[in-house]
């Protein structure tokens, strides 16, 4: 995941040279702007920004100084800050020394199948720290298990000639729900092996989901469906 092809995060996502793969991104982008349910006074953090894309959105309905960028990646900052140029947003590397409740509204997309284990768990505690009681949260992770796996793997084959690097015998093993090894030599991982029901629970343990979605065909449910979103809540005080 080091290699900066492997991180070419516009090519790779909402602006892929295949139009099914760039739809498929796109509606995810649309639906977490839909469950983010944004208010002009929200100040919003997209953590792992990527190029920026989401909050670019996101400024036609708030003032650039309510967005805030958390991306550790330089090349990245530095598309974010073209991105940006007539209007600067703040950009940041760490969300540590941010003080409780920061947010009202936090994006976190195609992010947290990358991290290590160790990784996720603060991760999720940091996001629930970071947002206002009343806050939401948005997360979306890829869909790598069962039919939809298979089917990333011969459009992909199709359409690009990639592997996705899996084997075919390791993308009978995951389309069947069977674990397969994930890469853990680097900080940031591929996707290859990532189990978003198992990820589900670690996320129930931190937050209520109030609201699952499918993507890009909600009817679908997690069959055939490229992504899964969750609009998520602090727990209330019972």
């Amino acid at each position: 995941m080091t290699d900066h092809n492997d991180l070419e995060y516009a090519r790779g996502t909402h602006a892929h040279q295949r139009g099914l793969f760039r739809l498929s991104h796109r509606r995810r982008f649309n639906y977490a702007i839909e469950l983010l349910d944004l208010r002009p006074d929200c100040r919003v953090l997209d953590f792992g920004s990527g190029d920026g894309y989401l909050l670019e959105l996101l400024s036609a309905k708030s003032p650039y100084d309510n967005l805030t960028a958390l991306e550790p990646l330089g090349y990245l900052q530095e598309e974010i800050k073209a991105r940006f140029v007539a209007n600067p947003i703040r950009i940041i590397t760490s969300t540590t020394d941010l003080p409780d409740h920061s947010f009202d509204r936090i994006a976190c997309l195609e992010v947290l199948e990358h991290l290590q284990p160790d990784d996720v768990a603060k991760t999720l505690a940091e996001l629930r720290r970071l947002v206002t009681p009343d806050g939401i949260v948005v997360i979306s992770v890829p869909i790598e298990i069962g039919p939809s796996a298979l089917l990333k793997y011969l459009a992909a084959r199709l359409l690009t000639g990639s592997d996705r690097r899996h084997t075919f015998r390791e993308v009978l093993k995951v389309t069947f729900g069977l674990p397969i090894a994930r890469d853990r030599e680097n900080k940031y991982i591929p996707h290859k092996g990532f189990n978003f029901r198992r990820l589900k629970e670690q996320v129930e343990s931190h937050f209520t989901i109030e609201r699952e979605l499918f993507s890009p065909m909600p009817i679908l449910r997690s069959t055939l469906n490229a992504q899964v979103i969750w609009k998520l809540r602090i727990p209330a005080i019972r």
